[in-house]
């Protein structure tokens, strides 16, 4: 689970809670450490079944109801007398509503390894034929910088790149070749900056956005405006890959 891992303490409380284990010992941090775990699974399990991501009131609905029924369900079932429900609920709240908001609602299940992220690279930017690759040359990284309004020599230490389909690699209007700026500069209008500049920095760890053959993203050249005829095959940066 891309919230919570099995080395989480959340994960083990979980674990405890439902299989009864050494209830003398249970507090109500221990309690609400399992009810935040079985909040992220039920927004895991809405994702899964509803096939996208629910709104931030829902998201909420979700945490408030998982976390309050664990909770009622297990602190019930043991008699467990010594549990402040309405505490162990309120901290239950928090540790996902932390959660949540450290990865800024991206779907859990995007969230990668590093080893499995650039196992993910390597195969994404292997040379395919009728495909470009493109490096994003220097001055497009500092172009990047300011629009991200990021720290000097933030990105251009970057490392990015992005596979065009052949053709398809430079704006049919004023001829500029492609690279992760247009895409950067494109995402601006969609997501804003503060949640592409966290994106760039790590800040929600290494993210892989598959997309859907038919959902495919067009960008709009950063030279003229102009919007592509085709679009990327892939692009990726240091914490961030996208594919169809």
């Amino acid at each position: 689970m891309g919230w919570f891992n099995e080395d989480s303490k959340q994960f083990q409380a979980y674990d405890q809670v439902t299989k009864g284990e050494s209830q003398a010992s249970w507090t109500i941090e221990l309690v609400a450490a399992g009810g935040s775990y079985a909040a992220a699974k039920a927004y895991e399990d809405y994702i899964a079944k509803n096939g996208s991501l629910p709104s931030k009131e829902k998201a909420q609905e979700i945490f408030l109801s998982a976390s309050g029924a664990f909770i009622d369900q297990e602190v019930e079932k043991h008699s467990l007398k010594s549990i402040d429900k309405d505490a162990a609920k309120q901290s239950a709240k928090k540790q996902v509503g932390d959660a949540f908001e450290k990865l800024g609602g991206i779907d859990p299940r995007k969230i990668l390894s590093r080893e499995s992220f650039e196992q993910l690279k390597t195969r994404l930017l292997k040379k395919e034929e009728g495909y470009v690759m493109v490096e994003t040359p220097k001055e497009d990284l500092e172009a990047i910088n300011n629009l991200l309004k990021l720290s000097p020599g933030t990105a251009a230490s970057q490392n990015t790149a992005v596979k065009l389909p052949e053709g398809g690699q430079s704006c049919a209007n004023c001829g500029r070749q492609y690279s992760i700026l247009d895409i950067v500069s494109t995402g601006l209008g969609i997501h804003g900056s503060t949640f592409l500049k966290d994106i760039v920095l790590g800040k929600y760890g290494y993210v892989y956005n598959p997309r859907g053959d038919k959902d495919v993203a067009f960008h709009n050249c950063y030279k003229c405006g102009t919007r592509s005829t085709s679009s990327f095959a892939y692009y990726t940066t240091p914490y961030y890959a996208w594919s169809y």
